[in-house]
């Protein structure tokens, strides 16, 4: 079996792990507070969390989400979706 070679194809592969090769260099440093209190909340609610507790899952997606606007700020300048 023969498979057809299109460069055009190299050249897009190409392009595409150049951008991820940029991505992979490129990093962020990102500092949060939290208090020892809703630290020790946290860790329980991921504990209850990983025994099955639904709520629990919700509770730390509603964290997540707090985390990933922080994240979001910091690259919105530099975002580019897939």
């Amino acid at each position: 079996m023969t498979e057809h070679f299109d460069e055009s194809e190299l050249d897009e592969i190409g392009r595409m792990l150049d951008i991820a090769h940029r991505k992979l260099e490129n990093g962020f440093e990102i500092g949060f507070e939290i208090s020892q209190y809703d630290a020790e909340l946290l860790i329980d609610c991921w504990d209850d969390a990983t025994s099955g507790d639904t709520t629990a899952v919700y509770m730390l997606m509603a964290e997540m989400g707090k985390l990933i606007e922080v994240l979001r700020d910091a690259i919105e300048p530099d975002f580019q979706p897939e």
